[in-house]
Order: C-alpha cells, then structure tokens, then sequence
C-alpha cells in the first residue's frame, strides 16, 4: 500500500506494527491535504494557486494523450469531497486507490494498536496481493478506461 512516511520519524514512534503505522499516517495527512485542497484556502497562496497551471502546461508539453495516472489526483479530490460520478471521470484508478486507503483505514489503525482477529488477517492479506499485482491492476484499469472513453460510455475528462 501507499506509504510516506519518513522513516526519521518513524524510529522514534514506540509501534509494533511499523508498516500500517505508515499507511494509517499517509492516509491521514493525504486526507489533511485534500480537506486543505477542497476548502480552497490554498487558492489565497500566490505560489500554491499558480503551480496548477504550471503542472497542466508541463503536462501538454511532455505527452500527448492520457497516462494511466492522468486525473488520478483530482478523481481521488472529488472522491474526498462526495462527487463520485466526476471522480469516475476523472480516473477510475484514483477511486480504487481512494477505497483501498480509506475503507480499509479502521481495520489498519486496529491493526496498528494490536489487534489480532481473522479479518484483519484478510485485510493483510489484500494488502500483500495489491502490493504483489499493483502495476497490473494500473494496467488493467488503464485499459478499461480507456475503453469506455473510446466507445463513449464514460468519457475521460483527465
């Protein structure tokens, strides 16, 4: 699973269960960042309002088309403030790695102070096989976006 967390900060936190602490604190300050980014009070940033338009400038110059990870950050944006149909849109990678992360997240944070049951067994073992066979579940989404913009049953606005 997603994991960002420094590693500095990580030696000093007294866990048994290292790793989902780094998912449960990635997931928590990726949550902070989208409420800060759907609030829009990073739009009274000069800095912070202009990268957008930096970004999506770089973005037409250094490809043509769509990449698997096009609209991902702005899918897994709409997912955060309740608009799943534009989130779909956007990217439908951005939706399965927004449910991944968040639904899963109580069963991580249980697993973090010490539970142990059967279903969170289950729930390590999703995230053993979602690590194992991530770039195929990319591929495979990728591809079936890209299909149904092509047949025009979900157009990709990424």
């Amino acid at each position: 699973m997603l994991d960002l967390w420094p590693r500095s900060l990580l030696k000093i936190i007294p866990v048994d269960e290292k790793r989902y602490f780094c998912y449960v604190m990635t997931a928590i300050c990726l949550a902070l960042t989208g409420i800060l980014y759907n609030s829009l009070l990073w739009q009274q940033s000069y800095i912070l309002s202009r990268g957008h338009f930096f970004i999506s400038e770089l973005r037409e110059i250094v490809h043509y088309g769509r990449c698997p990870l096009c609209g991902g950050t702005r899918s897994f944006l709409s997912f955060l403030s309740g608009d799943i149909l534009m989130a779909l849109h956007y990217n439908m990678f951005g939706l399965l790695l927004f449910a991944i992360i968040y639904f899963l997240l109580p069963f991580r944070i249980a697993i973090v102070l010490g539970v142990d049951n059967l279903l969170l067994k289950k729930v390590r073992t999703v995230d053993v096989w979602v690590e194992k066979h991530f770039l195929y579940l990319l591929f495979v989404i990728f591809s079936l976006q890209w299909a149904l913009d092509y047949m025009g049953i979900l157009v990709w606005k990424a």
